[in-house]
């Protein structure tokens, strides 16, 4: 399906399209570039936007876990967020892949700081209104994966957003053990 295709069906359906790329919302474009490069998929029949999503449970020595407390944004606005870091699942990886690669960019370490990997045996799914891309639900397949890492800060710390992708609206996460 084609961008005019995809433009088509939301418009049939009356999507507010005039709220994308307004606030914190995505822009349309952004959406196609999402889906171009596997990040998501599109189930038109049902208006769904449907993303794989590794959480990473990243445990330090003495077994405290990693939160991202808050993100700023290129914008400056500051977002409370109090969660474990997540990546999205591109097309063709496995999970232990897409949670390797969001830990190195997300904490810029090198790899040999991780003393263990291993996937949890288990699985979730969400649906929520999408706050990227107003009148779309979307639904999160989530999938967990637990790391031990040292040569982290003991102390919260902050690392800069090195990617500088289109459609990047983060330029800092802030980081809390808990």
């Amino acid at each position: 399906m084609n961008g005019v295709q995809i433009l088509d069906i939301l418009k049939q359906n009356e999507t507010p399209l005039h709220l994308w790329g307004v606030g914190e919302a995505k822009s349309y474009n952004h959406f196609l570039d999402e889906l171009s490069k596997g990040e998501s998929f599109f189930d038109y029949q049902n208006l769904v936007r449907v993303l794989n999503v590794v959480k990473m449970v990243i445990k330090n020595r003495v077994g405290k876990t990693l939160y991202e407390a808050n993100q700023e944004l290129k914008n400056g606005v500051i977002k409370k967020r109090m969660q474990i870091p997540s990546e999205k699942i591109v097309k063709s990886e496995s999970i232990l892949v897409a949670a390797l690669r969001g830990v190195l960019e997300e904490l810029q370490i090198k790899e040999s700081y991780i003393l263990k990997t291993r996937v949890l045996p288990f699985f979730t799914q969400e649906f929520r209104k999408s706050a990227s891309y107003p009148g779309l639900i979307s639904c999160y397949n989530l999938f967990y994966v637990e790391f031990i890492i040292h040569e982290l800060p003991d102390n919260p710390f902050a690392t800069e957003e090195i990617k500088s992708n289109v459609g990047d609206y983060v330029s800092t996460h802030f980081w809390e053990w808990i």
